[in-house]
This record gives C-alpha cells, structure tokens and sequence, in this order.
C-alpha cells in the first residue's frame, strides 16, 4: 500500500492564523528556514512606446532603476495582455511588453527624466504646494490626484482598481487604490527632474504624469498633465510570503486590506513562474486553505474551505486528507487521539479552485497540519478505507477511532510521532 500512496503535510490557515506546518518530508517534521533571495539592481532606458509627451516637449529620455529586483515572470501566461493603456495592460522594461518584473517589497523604481523642457519632468506634487479648487477634502489641497497612477490587481483574475497619486504637505505622495483603505506606498522626489516610487505589496502598475505649475492665467493646474510615463508592471513580494509559498504553494496578497463597506480583498494566488524563479520546486499536491467558519452543528463543526491546484500541472486524481492531533492519552482501556480523514476525486486544471464545506467532530484548531494522501486510482482509494464506511464518491466524512490510524501506524507510514501520554484514573 506504501507504494501507491504520496503523503506530503501542507500548511492550513484557521481563521486568521497559520497553523504549525510541516516540510515535504513528514519524517523528520522540521520547518524550513527560508530566506528572500538576493536582490539586484537593474537600471535601463524607458522604451519610446512607454512614454507619451506632446510635440511641443520635444525629445524626453527616461532612465529608471529598479534597486530590489528579483527578475521576471511571463506577462501572458499570468493572464496580462501586450496593450498599453487598456485593462490588463502591461509595461516595463521590456519593449515587446511580455515580462513583469518581481521585486522586493519596500524597493524602489527610481526614474530620471531628461529633457530640454522642464515641464517634462516638473510636477508640483511634491513641491509642498497647496492647491484648493474649493470642493474641500484632504485629496484637493497638495497636487490634486494626477500625480502619477496606474493599476492594481485585486484578485487572481487580474481584476482591478486604478491608482492615483495623491500629494502631501511634508512634499512626498501617496499612492492609493481607489476605493481601498490605508494602502499606500511612498513617492517621493529627489531632485528637480528625478524621482522615486516604493512599490507596494501585489501585482501594479505604475506611472508618473508631469505637470505644468501654472496655466496662462497664471493658477494651477489640478488635472492636465503634459507627459505620462509608464514605469513597468511590477509583482512586489516579501519575505513572508516567500515562506508561505514554500509551505503551502500559495502566497497571500493585499493581506488585511478591505474596501469600502470593510469588505476584504485578500486573496492567495500563485503567479505562474515565480516558484522556479525563486528556486523553490513545485508542490506535489494541491492547496487546501479553510476560508470560514461557519459554527456548530448537530454532530460537530463545519467550515468552509477553497482548495487550488497550485502544482503547475492538471490534476485528475484521488486524495485523502488526513488531518491529526500530536499527542494520544491512555486511560488504561484504550488510547484515545483525534483525527478527521476526507476523500475527493480532484479534476482541476492548473491555478483551478475548488469550495466547498467539511464537517468535523473537533475543533480544526485542534489539529496539525494535515497530510495530503494521494492514490493511484478509486479502489486504491476504497482499498485504503475501511469497509464499515460510507464508500461513495467524494464523499466528506470523519474517521475516529479506526484500528489503522493509531499512532504506531502513523510513525510507520508517515515518520510521526505520535506520544501516548498515561492518564491517571
């Protein structure tokens, strides 16, 4: 039966917290130290089709830098097009538009503008000068919202906001998805046509916009910009998601950020690419994340849970999840230890999801981190089950009790082990 059978521990998030996670060799049940790889420095030209400037400017070359670069992922294959200025677009670097750079969290896209006009890189969003066109409001009174923009992606279908940048009195700038709250990263600027964005957390896009100080009538002008430039694409990630992708193949982004109406936009995504260019391998077995708990009912609790192929390949296959308690207490008659045993039959294509509700008779808290049981066919499956349970397809049911799962079993098929702690009577 050892033969037909894979058995990997995946990480579980409960509520709001992440649950003790085991590597890929349950064996030993050590974590894995994880560190964010190397960051480099790139510094290249602005492509020419990145840059929109009237003819009046003349010529305007553009350097930018990005100081926490860790390479790039396909652009198409993560579901962005090659147009520029529509939904879903895709800049950077790149002059073909089909790369999106990833960087470190809390870098930097440093951009100098080079021009013979100084409309071309002036912008008076960061000159600490007030501007009141009268409507009142925090946004209205340093630099009105044109400052710069782009897009962010919300979700895992490429969804998003536009970005707007918005000036500040000490002379730096916020950049903030529309209708998102308290997610911003700082602009800030260097010297009369030099400049610096901090990229934030997710999947952006990003843009700077000049602006002329004054009009012909000598007032400011809050929203006609004379030249916009396209920065690039960028997937900033940090070092915890880092972690969180090498123990449950997922990462989370826009973590704790809600919308108005304090909905959350959080959300788990694998971007396709990243694993191989961070050096971690992709996992063998899907994702399982619990989204919800929905409370008791009249034979233990349910939960909600969303469960993603997040291998790089299609999955047509059957899985046991094993979840397990670490300690078993002996009271003299028998050892009494929990665990919950689920089957699905799993036909998703690749970055597919899946929901749905699972019951158990404790707490999922309770447990560690289950092991994902793969088989090599149904009967492998129904072979593995007892005969005194139900043996219907995708079924979800509990296991308590069963003579297999004792801990000596579960040191000799998965290496853990399972202490028997003696209880006095």
């Amino acid at each position: 039966m050892k033969k037909r059978l894979i058995a990997l521990a995946l990480g579980v998030l409960i509520s709001a917290n992440l649950m003790p996670t085991m590597t890929a060799s349950a064996a030993n049940n050590q974590k894995t130290e994880l560190k964010m790889p190397k960051t480099q420095t790139k510094t290249f030209i602005l492509p020419a089709e990145n840059i929109s400037t009237p003819d009046s400017v003349g010529d305007v070359k553009v350097e930018v830098t990005y100081t926490g670069w860790l390479g790039e992922i396909d652009a198409k294959e993560n579901g962005l097009y090659d147009s520029i200025g529509s939904n879903n677009w895709i800049t950077g670097p790149n002059a073909d538009h089909t790369k999106i750079a990833v960087m470190k969290e809390g870098s930097e896209i440093r951009f100098k503008i080079t021009s013979n006009d100084p409309s071309a890189s002036y912008n008076f969003c960061y000159d600490k000068i007030a501007y009141d066109p009268g409507y009142g409001g925090e946004d209205t009174l340093y630099g009105w919202d044109d400052c710069g923009g782009g897009y962010i992606y919300y979700n895992a279908k490429n969804e998003g906001f536009p970005v707007q940048v918005y000036g500040q009195p000490d002379g730096t700038s916020i950049l903030r998805p529309g209708p998102f709250h308290d997610y911003f990263t700082q602009g800030r600027k260097i010297s009369a046509n030099e400049y610096s964005y901090k990229v934030a957390n997710g999947l952006m896009e990003y843009t700077f916009q000049s602006k002329y100080p004054r009009d012909d009538d000598n007032a400011y002008n809050p929203n006609d910009y004379v030249c916009r430039y396209f920065l690039g694409t960028v997937l900033a990630i940090n070092e915890e998601q880092v972690k969180e992708l090498e123990e449950t193949g997922t990462m989370t982004f826009l973590k704790g950020v809600k919308a108005m109406g304090e909905q959350s936009v959080e959300y788990q995504h694998v971007y396709k690419g990243l694993p191989e260019l961070l050096g971690l391998s992709a996992p063998q077995n899907p994702q399982l994340r619990i989204t919800n708990y929905q409370g008791v009912y009249a034979y233990g609790h349910t939960y909600d849970y969303t469960i993603t192929n997040n291998t790089g390949k299609a999955i047509d296959a059957y899985y046991g999840l094993l979840f397990y308690q670490a300690k078993a207490y002996d009271d003299g008659q028998y050892v009494n230890w929990g665990h919950d045993f689920y089957t699905f039959h799993l036909t998703l294509a690749p970055n597919e999801s899946i929901s749905g509700m699972l019951a158990t008779d404790s707490l999922l808290a309770q447990y560690e981190s289950p092991i994902w049981i793969r088989f090599d066919s149904q009967q492998a499956l129904w072979d593995f089950i007892p005969d005194t349970l139900n043996q219907t397809q995708d079924a979800l049911f509990n296991m308590f009790s069963v003579g297999k799962f004792t801990p000596e079993w579960m040191k000799e098929t998965f290496g853990i082990n399972i202490p028997v702690i003696k209880v006095n009577d």
